[in-house]
């Protein structure tokens, strides 16, 4: 009988890991990602709080490769775009009106995804991504 292949599980177990830190236990639908987009836009605002999907807290600063893994892993995460990864992030010369010092507008490798597709990931985490987290 032939020896076993020892098996590589640090993989496995860090995509498991970054899947469970950014919340996402199962692939999610194209339309659940098309109603965090369409949730974004829908905020209301009364006095000093916003309600809907804000994130209440400090924006975690990242290095450029780590911000590119974290959110290539929330698209990757939606139904359809298993393959789609980003490749480049652009850095605002100082932070927009929310805060945020990296541009909406990222460069994706779409990896042979039709533009219908991932565009619907794409609109439905990039709100949160730029919420959640800052460029070093």
């Amino acid at each position: 009988m032939p020896a076993a292949r020892p098996i590589n599980r640090r993989a496995k177990v860090r995509q498991r890991t970054d899947a469970a830190t950014l919340g996402l236990d199962r692939p999610r639908t194209l339309e659940s990602c098309a109603m965090a987009a369409g949730d974004e836009g829908e905020k209301t605002f009364n006095g000093d709080l916003a309600f809907g999907n804000s994130f209440a807290g400090e924006r975690r600063l990242l290095p450029r490769e780590a911000l590119i893994a974290h959110i290539t892993t929330l698209l990757q995460s939606c139904e359809g775009c298993e393959k789609v990864a980003v490749i480049g992030i652009t850095a605002l010369d100082a932070p927009d009106e929310a805060g945020c010092n990296w541009s909406s507008t990222l460069v994706l490798d779409p990896a042979g995804v039709a533009a219908e597709v991932y565009t619907l990931a794409y609109a439905g985490i990039i709100g949160m991504a730029r919420e959640r987290w800052n460029l070093q």
